[in-house]
């Protein structure tokens, strides 16, 4: 009977083991047919990457040069302020200082002018006796006319002799020569010693009066004074130097140039004018900047560089003149458009500055201008054609500087070059070209 329960209990465990392995098959059968029996979804194509560009659109025709170049401020006009008479200093104007200001006929210094004063009324007093004197010669040579005239109506009223033979012929011409006026007899050349002796008396007139003018000394243009050698009760001659006074009515600016620069530089013939100038020297808290104009070129090359040199003129550098009502107008309008980024100075324009100098060159025309980033190593620029591929073009530079270059070659208006660098460029190559930045409000100065 304990036989017969062992067989029932094991009979369990077999049927649950076949059951398990055949439910196991059922599962992996039906997980193949899924696999095998499940749509596969189509493949998309992988998109391509292009190269992202900035390009700038040519505009063929003509350009003005820009010349950037650099030059050192000099006087146009400097003088030393010598008297021309010697004597004690009376007075000199306040203004008569390092950095004073100073106009054009300004009094500056007075020297003590009574001797000169003196000198003067002792001339006009001889004067009026050389004058006093003449009157009295041309009194007396009329006496002596007188009495000439006398003399002869006598002699006619004695008789006139008969004619004489040839051996006294010498003696009528004696007698002929004996009736002419004779100058001394008449008083002709003290008449004339007189008249000079005026003249001499006048002349040291004005001579005293002229060294008495030069007792003040003037200014003889608008200058600022640069030194300064003279106080009260100094004595001073001709030989003293009271001051050095440097106009300011212009400077100059003296600028070295490459010798192969010179033709496209424009310089004064007559009545044209020679090339702008933009002069500016920057200071840090902004830039003085003032307009210039080459007005000649210097015969000899610089020393140090061997190279030629051009003389800019820059008028009022110390903007001392008034500005005009529509430069006034001008001026404001900059202001207002450059609010809150100010980049000029209101400083002047120093003599010996080193400065900046931006001259306009001659027109070129058929050219294009370009960044000088899209000009590349082997003087070529990369276009982009209208299916924005890359093409690889020649170009002739034709000017260069540090911001753009301006070249010649097969271009045409409205290509676009390309002003990005890329790794690797092949002719051909697919591009795309970068979105443009939205617009912002920018200063002018800053365009």
């Amino acid at each position: 009977m304990s036989h017969s329960r062992v067989e029932q209990k094991d009979m369990p465990r077999w049927l649950a083991a076949l059951l398990s392995l055949v439910l196991l098959a059922i599962g992996i059968g039906g997980a193949a047919t899924l696999i095998k029996t499940k749509t596969k979804p189509a493949k998309e194509p992988e998109a391509a990457i292009l190269p992202v560009v900035e390009v700038h659109t040519l505009q063929v025709g003509t350009r003005a040069l820009q010349l950037e170049l650099h030059g050192s401020v000099q006087a146009a006009r400097q003088v030393v302020l010598q008297p021309e008479v010697g004597g004690r200093i009376v007075w000199h104007d306040a203004a008569l200082v390092p950095g004073g200001t100073v106009r054009a006929g300004q009094s500056l210094v007075r020297i003590d002018a009574r001797d000169y004063a003196l000198a003067l009324r002792q001339q006009r007093a001889q004067v009026e006796a050389q004058r006093l004197n003449l009157e009295i010669e041309r009194g007396r040579k009329q006496i002596a006319e007188k009495e000439w005239s006398l003399f002869q109506s006598r002699r006619k009223a004695m008789g006139r002799p008969k004619p004489a033979p040839p051996e006294k012929q010498s003696d009528e011409k004696a007698a002929k020569k004996a009736d002419e006026k004779p100058p001394l007899a008449l008083r002709e050349q003290h008449l004339k010693s007189a008249k000079v002796a005026l003249q001499s008396a006048e002349s040291s007139v004005q001579r005293a009066q002229l060294s008495l003018s030069r007792t003040t000394l003037i200014a003889p243009f608008n200058a600022f004074v640069q030194t300064e050698r003279v106080d009260l009760g100094q004595l001073v001659g001709p030989q003293s130097q009271i001051a050095t006074l440097v106009g300011t009515d212009a400077f100059w600016v003296q600028v070295s140039i490459p010798i192969d620069k010179l033709p496209y530089v424009k310089l004064p013939q007559g009545d044209t004018l020679g090339s702008h100038a933009r002069i500016w020297i920057d200071t840090g808290q902004g830039r003085i900047e003032r307009d210039g104009r080459v007005i000649r070129l210097l015969g000899d090359l610089d020393p140090a560089g061997r190279m030629a040199r051009l003389v800019v003129e820059v008028q009022d550098p110390f903007g001392l003149k008034p500005k005009t009502a529509a430069e006034s107008s001008l001026a404001k309008r900059s202001d207002e458009m450059d609010a809150g980024s100010p980049t000029t100075s209101t400083l002047p324009l120093l003599l010996g500055s080193f400065v900046h100098v931006e001259i306009e060159g001659k027109l070129l025309e058929q050219v294009v201008e370009i960044p000088r980033r899209a000009l590349r190593s082997d003087n070529t620029v990369w276009l982009l054609n209208a299916k924005n591929e890359l093409t690889v073009k020649s170009v002739r530079v034709v000017w260069s500087t540090s911001q753009i270059t301006i070249i010649r070659g097969s271009l045409a208006t409205g290509d676009r070059v390309i002003v990005s660098r890329l790794g690797s460029a092949v002719s051909g190559m697919k591009l795309r070209v970068i979105s443009p930045a939205p617009a912002t409000t920018t200063s002018r100065r800053g365009l």
